[in-house]
């Protein structure tokens, strides 16, 4: 592994960054290495993330706190996440457990998809069901544990 890459995003100027940005400390992000936006997650075009996404090269990872912080939309977040392992590039989910593509468990978790569409595995239907999959697995983590992560880290980094 080369770095570890922050991405942090709040949707608006009456929202803290603070908690994300001392999680991605704690995971190993330097200050200089974490990418910031203010805007919503629906948009695609975010400077922060654009940035990011320039920086990253073969074996860094970025990281984010939550898997909604990289974006809003299921056909951007897959397009992204697949890119990005395209480019052999890792991608960790802070919140969200099973998110973690530098590991086996995490990369499963990412790559299973329904079989519906088995016969046309990249057609745009499939991607929609590969994102619903990998959603409805991070929403159903991330309220089972998000709150407790969140508790656990402040506590730890206070």
């Amino acid at each position: 592994m080369r770095h570890l890459i922050g991405y942090a995003r709040v949707s608006t100027t009456d929202q803290d960054l603070s908690l994300q940005l001392e999680a991605l400390r704690h995971a190993g992000c330097r200050d200089a290495w974490i990418c910031r936006d203010t805007t919503s997650g629906t948009r695609t075009a975010r400077p922060g993330l654009e940035a990011c996404l320039r920086t990253l090269v073969a074996g860094d990872t970025i990281v984010v706190w939550r898997l909604d912080r990289l974006g809003r939309l299921m056909t951007h977040l897959v397009t992204v996440i697949e890119e990005l392992l395209g480019r052999q590039v890792g991608f960790r989910a802070l919140c969200d457990g099973a998110i973690d593509t530098t590991t086996a468990s995490g990369e499963l978790i990412f790559h299973s998809r329904p079989q519906r569409h088995s016969t046309c595995p990249m057609c745009p239907a499939a991607l929609v069901d590969a994102a619903d999959f990998v959603i409805d697995t991070a929403a159903s983590l991330l309220l089972q544990r998000s709150d407790r992560v969140a508790r656990v880290l402040h506590t730890e980094i206070e």
